[in-house]
């Protein structure tokens, strides 16, 4: 059995590549796969995905895999392999039924996040009224806990909501416009305050000429989360470091806390929804299980990547990386404010 064979034995498209880009060959899958009736050499995959997916591969020759959507409707995924001296293969996976199967978690989930908001906001309301009325002292314990954990289903359902309009790739805002994020994360630091209620020392090392291309209420919940995360996991007394800084053309948002720090196992899985290192500290400070799964969404928006460091009992330093086209530079500013 020769490679050709192999390669059509396979269940993804195949195409090799010369190094100019051009096609020399493709197995079965890519002409059952590809929106075209005849694969021909000296085509390039760019005429088959469109120019700007096919470059996202081809201008560094990442190994990277990436998402796109054919003009037949399929959705794929694709990614460029070094084959040999002078030769790359490109693989094409159709995701298009895993695709349908995560709209449909989607829509589910926001469908019944929207029914449960309003007998929930009727439940709040009751309760309300009940606190003003009724004056036993058992009573309006029992009341204010109904009312405690009402407020945080309420806020469960926000935000299951908001990460499902980040998740629907389709339906994204994309008008981007100028964040003065240093004004932004002052903002932050003094709600940050508020909760912290004089437990934590916190310092600011920003860049004030750097400014952000981006969506507003994105970036506020992005940096909101991750400052307000490291007030609620960094015992007292704490110190947080909030920095905003240009970096090898690159923009840089860094929190940095010596809380009680996360073990190595979690790391990976602590942006999915729902994963909680810890379920009882994690009930217990209020938290909804989604803050760092609408930053990994967030992040996914504005093109940009989070990397995690962290050791068990000295603390963590989430760090997020913006791309030069979207910076900006505010003119007179002081160029760096550290307090």
């Amino acid at each position: 059995m020769n490679i050709q064979q192999l390669a059509n034995a396979l269940p993804d498209a195949i195409l090799l590549l010369n190094n100019n880009g051009e096609i020399i060959w493709a197995n079965q899958q890519a002409q059952t796969l590809l929106p075209v009736k005849k694969l021909t050499k000296a085509q390039t995959p760019a005429a088959l995905i469109g120019k700007e997916a096919f470059a996202k591969s081809w201008s560094n020759k990442a190994e990277d895999f990436f998402e796109g959507k054919l003009s037949n409707h399929k959705y794929i995924t694709y990614c460029l392999k070094k084959y040999e001296q002078n030769h790359y293969l490109f693989i094409i996976q159709d995701i298009s039924r895993t695709h349908h199967l995560e709209r449909m978690r989607q829509d589910f989930v926001a469908n019944v996040s929207h029914e449960l908001r309003t007998p929930l906001t009727v439940i709040r309301g009751f309760v309300e009224i009940l606190l003003t009325k009724l004056k036993n002292k058992q009573t309006q314990e029992i009341l204010l806990q109904i009312e405690q954990q009402s407020k945080r289903m309420q806020n469960i359902i926000e935000e299951l909501l908001f990460l499902a309009s980040l998740e629907n790739i389709e339906h994204r805002e994309t008008n981007y416009e100028s964040i003065e994020v240093p004004h932004l994360l002052e903002l932050i630091k003094q709600d940050a305050e508020k909760l912290s209620q004089g437990r934590h020392q916190f310092m600011l090392e920003i860049d004030t000429s750097l400014i952000l291309l981006g969506v507003r209420n994105e970036l506020y919940s992005l940096f909101s989360n991750l400052i307000f995360n490291a007030v609620n996991y960094t015992p007292a007394p704490g110190k947080i470091i909030i920095r905003w800084f240009l970096k090898e053309n690159q923009a840089v948002f860094e929190i940095v806390d010596n809380g009680i720090g996360i073990e190595k196992k979690h790391i990976d899985r602590i942006t999915e929804r729902f994963y909680r290192v810890d379920k009882a500290r994690s009930s217990a400070s209020g938290g909804t299980g989604l803050g760092l799964a609408i930053v990994k969404h967030v992040l996914i928006h504005h093109q940009a990547k989070l990397v995690i460091k962290s050791k068990l009992q000295q603390g963590s330093t989430f760090t997020c990386t913006f791309p030069e086209k979207l910076i900006q530079f505010a003119k007179n500013k002081n160029h760096f404010v550290n307090n």
